[in-house]
């Protein structure tokens, strides 16, 4: 797996702020799509999402309407009331924020954060009108919780549920050391932590696609992956390629073996999981082919060299 904790040197950073730095790494599943459905359907997926990773206890639930910038304190009855359909006094509400966490004094700030938020017009979260071609209902759903052995299997669910309920056709799963700001990762805010070139590039790349995402064509134009990892959610915008003669991406992934493994999700969604020897092997494929927004280095815990030595790769020319 690629984790932050293998790309910096996090014990001598957290020396500088006085603390004696202990891994803790957080799973994000991040999801997103052109289709709201809806607060309901929003609060839905939390409870379900909750339930999955096995999270019971939330400090804090909240929702805001479109054009507000701070958030409303909701209670957790209401919002099984709004997951049920019943009537609450969330009326409009384009983003619902879940916050749990955990006490741990080697943590970056003493405690852990867990949960997410879902929000519509994603594209245009901070209020501000948006652009006359943004597609209408834009929608992100990011989910944060304690990494561990069965993280992977959760994260599977929790894709296999928002395809479902929230109709989403993009997504990933990722996974941050807490130090490294996993709550920021999605939504483009990162940390300065050592100012090494590695850090700056990673700085970059949070920005990036932030920007790409909110500012960009991203729901307009050809739709394009953040990078590889080791799950990935797809859709029809990214099997169905109008161009001349080019197949769809699920039909390279099948076109050779060690492309990783694709799974029906229903209604067109289909769950892309890779190896870590499979992610070395395609993300420059992917990446020469004009798919990936970003590409930078990485390391992989699981790899002989943090699989940073040379991978033999076909040198086909693929979806560009």
């Amino acid at each position: 797996m690629f984790v932050t904790s293998d790309i910096y040197d996090l014990k001598r950073f957290a020396r500088g702020w006085g603390a004696d730095w202990q891994e803790h790494l957080v799973s994000g599943v991040v999801v997103s799509g052109r289709s709201w459905q809806g607060s309901p359907a929003g609060a839905r997926y939390f409870l379900e999402a909750a339930k999955l990773a096995g999270l019971s206890k939330f400090r804090w639930i909240g929702w805001r309407r479109r054009g507000e910038r701070d958030a409303r304190p909701m209670g957790r009855r209401v919002l099984h009331r709004l997951a049920d359909g019943l009537p609450t006094r969330v009326k409009g509400a384009e983003i619902i924020l879940f916050r749990g966490d955990t006490i741990d004094l080697s943590s970056r700030q003493g405690v852990i954060v867990y949960g997410g938020e879902a929000s519509a017009h994603y594209a245009n979260f901070t209020g501000d009108e948006p652009p006359s071609k943004e597609p209408d209902g834009v929608f992100q759903a990011t989910f944060l919780y304690p990494y561990s052995y069965d993280s992977t299997r959760i994260a599977k669910n929790i894709f296999r549920t928002a395809a479902t309920m929230l109709k989403a056709e993009y997504g990933y799963y990722f996974i941050r050391d807490d130090y490294c700001f996993p709550t920021g990762y999605p939504l483009g805010v990162s940390m300065p932590l050592d100012w090494s070139r590695t850090n700056l590039q990673d700085r970059a790349e949070i920005k990036n696609w932030e920007e790409f995402v909110y500012k960009g064509p991203y729901w307009t134009q050809r739709p394009l992956l953040r990078d590889i990892y080791e799950m990935n959610l797809i859709s029809g915008r990214h099997t169905e390629i109008s161009a001349e003669d080019v197949a769809g991406l699920d039909d390279w992934i099948q076109k050779r073996p060690g492309r990783g493994e694709l799974e029906e999700l229903g209604d067109g969604r289909l769950l892309w999981t890779l190896t870590e020897e499979e992610i070395v092997r395609v993300r420059p494929l992917l990446d020469r082919g004009g798919w990936l927004v970003s590409c930078n280095d990485r390391v992989y815990r699981g790899l002989a060299n943090g699989g940073q030595s040379d991978v033999e790769a076909d040198r086909e020319v693929i979806i560009n």
